[in-house]
């Protein structure tokens, strides 16, 4: 709506709409996929698949973006992706019975988030992260309309009170137009595949949430998963900076030797 009031999508040709697609993948076709798959499956289950997310990011980045991911990226991304599954399983409780239906569903809507990532790597170096989530989440809500359509479940609801309206604007406000437009932001300057290790920080900042505002107590075991998640990131963060100042330092060099004569 934003982008729309301040006029941003008069700027946009009709070329520009292809970039939109990224919307169908997520949040269109992953959230539909993980959320059935959540009603089918067990919540530890979930929990694991979800977790695989970053890695599965590299390796799209890897095969389609020709990102040079080192061993230590693979090395970081296995030992945070324990931490991840300590912190969000430590806490899992019941959570339905698994099945193989339900793991398909919810590693095909992981997938699609993968590749959601990628194919927004290439479509956010050329107009705005505000510009480029309008368009997404406007194909977005195109696929959840015609497959709810589709599938005859449409229904009229209720008119719910101000204050599920209010919850509802807030989160959508949080958890997609802000969550995305970050995301998108960060991704024009950080590879999809370091970029994607971040996600991971997610069951970090959950149960941080929760136990600052819902009173919920830290287990031993998530104390370990946040550590192990925190420990395996920053080194990633640390060779990265070594790396933009090793080239930063040749970039006098170059140019001195370039002006050297013959």
């Amino acid at each position: 709506s934003i982008v729309f009031i301040s006029g941003g999508h008069k700027k946009l040709q009709r070329r520009d709409w292809q970039h939109g697609v990224g919307g169908l993948l997520e949040p269109g076709l992953a959230y539909i996929l993980m959320t059935a798959g959540l009603a089918q499956t067990s919540a530890t289950n979930s929990t694991l698949i979800l977790a695989l997310e970053a890695l599965i990011v590299g390796l799209l980045a890897w095969a389609f973006l020709r990102e040079k991911l080192n061993r230590a990226f693979w090395l970081c991304g296995g030992i945070a992706l324990v931490g991840a599954c300590l912190l969000s399983l430590s806490g899992a409780s019941g959570g339905g019975e698994a099945s193989l239906g339900g793991d398909g569903l919810m590693l095909l809507g992981t997938i699609c988030a993968s590749l959601y990532i990628v194919v927004s790597r290439r479509s956010v170096g050329k107009m705005s992260p505000a510009i480029l989530a309008a368009l997404q989440h406007s194909c977005g809500l195109v696929v959840v309309l015609l497959l709810t359509l589709v599938s005859g479940e449409f229904r009229l609801p209720t008119v719910p009170p101000l204050e599920i309206w209010i919850m509802a604007a807030l989160s959508g406000m949080i958890q997609y137009a802000v969550a995305f437009l970050l995301y998108l932001g960060a991704l024009r300057h950080i590879p999809a595949g370091k970029s994607a290790l971040f996600l991971l920080l997610i069951p970090v900042f959950g149960v941080a949430s929760a136990m600052l505002f819902l009173g919920e107590t830290l287990t031993m075991w998530q104390a370990i998963g946040g550590m192990l998640i925190i420990g395996a990131l920053l080194p990633i963060q640390w060779s990265e900076a070594k790396e933009e100042a090793k080239e930063t330092e040749a970039v006098p060099h170059l140019l001195e030797q370039h002006r050297q004569p013959g």
